[in-house]
C-alpha cells in the first residue's frame, strides 16, 4: 500500500470527533460578536458623513430586544435538540441495534447543528450584553440582520437534522445503511477480488460464439434491489442493433441480491 493509498484509507476509516466543529463554530461566533458591532460603528460613521440615515425605522432599544429574543430562543431550540437526540439514539439503540448511536454521531448534519445553534445563542448573548452593559452610539443594524439570517440557517438545520434522525430510524435505512458499509469494508480488504460487471458486446450485428455474456448486479441502487419495470422497446432495439439474444432473467417483483443474474 502505497503512501496516498493509506492516507486516503486513515482518513476514510478515521472517527470524527462531534466536539471539534462546534467548538470552532462557537469561536467563530466569538470573533463576530465584536466584528460586527465594530463594523456597525463604522458603518455609523459612514452615516454621519453622507448625511443620510439608512433604516430610519429601526430603533437600538427594538434591535437590542430582539437580539435578546433569538437568544433565548436558541437556548431553548438547542435544549430541546439535544434531549430528542438523546431519547433517539437510545431507542434506537435498545430497539434497533447499538450502531444507530456511531452512525448519528458521525453525520455531519449534526456536528453543524450543535455547532450553529449554540453559535448563534453566544453571538446573539454577547451582542446583547454589549449594548445593555454600557451605551453606545450606534445602533446595530448589521448585527440584527446577521443574528436574523443565523436564524433561518438554524431552521434549515433543525429540519435538515430531524429529517436525517428519521431517516436513520427507519429500520429499512438502517439495513441498507449498514448493507452498504459491509460491502464497502469487503471491497477495501479485497480490492482485486471484485468481479467484473458485463462483458464485451458482439459488434457491428454480428453474432457472438461459444458462452453467453453475463451481466450481474455489481452495485446495487440506492433506490432499493426488487425489479419494479423494465423498458422493453429499448431491450428489443438493443437486440437487433446488436445481432444478439437478450434475456432478462428476473421478473417483475424479484428481489435482485447482489452478484446475481440480471
Amino acid at each position: 500500500m502505497g503512501g496516498w493509498r493509506w492516507y486516503r484509507t486513515r482518513r476514510r476509516l478515521r472517527t470524527h470527533r462531534v466536539w471539534k466543529l462546534p467548538v470552532v463554530l462557537l469561536l467563530v461566533g466569538l470573533f463576530l460578536s465584536w466584528l460586527l458591532p465594530a463594523a456597525d460603528r463604522e458603518f455609523t460613521h459612514l452615516q454621519r458623513d453622507v448625511g443620510e440615515q439608512f433604516f430610519p425605522h429601526l430603533d437600538s432599544g427594538s434591535m437590542s430586544t430582539l437580539l435578546g429574543a433569538v437568544a433565548g430562543g436558541m437556548i431553548t431550540l438547542t435544549g430541546l435538540v439535544f434531549t430528542a437526540l438523546t431519547l433517539a439514539m437510545q431507542f434506537g439503540a435498545a430497539q434497533l441495534s447499538v450502531r444507530v448511536v456511531p452512525i448519528l454521531q458521525q453525520e455531519p448534519v449534526m456536528r453543524w447543528a450543535m455547532g450553529t445553534f449554540m453559535a448563534t445563542f453566544v453571538y446573539t448573548l454577547m451582542v446583547s450584553v454589549r449594548l445593555a452593559v454600557r451605551e453606545e452610539d450606534y445602533r446595530p443594524v448589521l448585527s440584527m440582520l446577521f443574528a436574523i439570517g443565523l436564524s433561518v440557517v438554524c431552521a434549515v438545520l433543525f429540519f435538515a437534522l430531524v429529517a436525517r434522525v428519521s431517516g436513520v430510524l427507519n429500520s429499512g435505512v438502517l439495513l441498507r445503511t449498514l448493507a452498504a458499509e459491509g460491502r464497502r469494508a469487503v471491497f477495501r480488504t479485497h480490492p482485486s477480488g471484485r468481479p467484473a460487471i458485463g462483458g464485451p458486446l458482439p459488434e457491428d450485428g454480428a453474432q457472438a460464439d461459444g458462452e453467453p455474456e453475463v451481466v450481474r448486479l455489481g452495485t446495487p441502487p440506492r433506490s432499493g434491489q426488487v425489479l419494479l419495470a423494465f423498458d422493453a422497446r429499448r431491450l428489443e432495439r438493443l437486440a437487433r442493433r446488436w445481432g444478439a439474444r437478450v434475456e432478462l432473467v428476473p421478473v417483475v417483483g424479484d428481489f435482485v441480491a447482489l452478484e446475481a443474474l440480471l
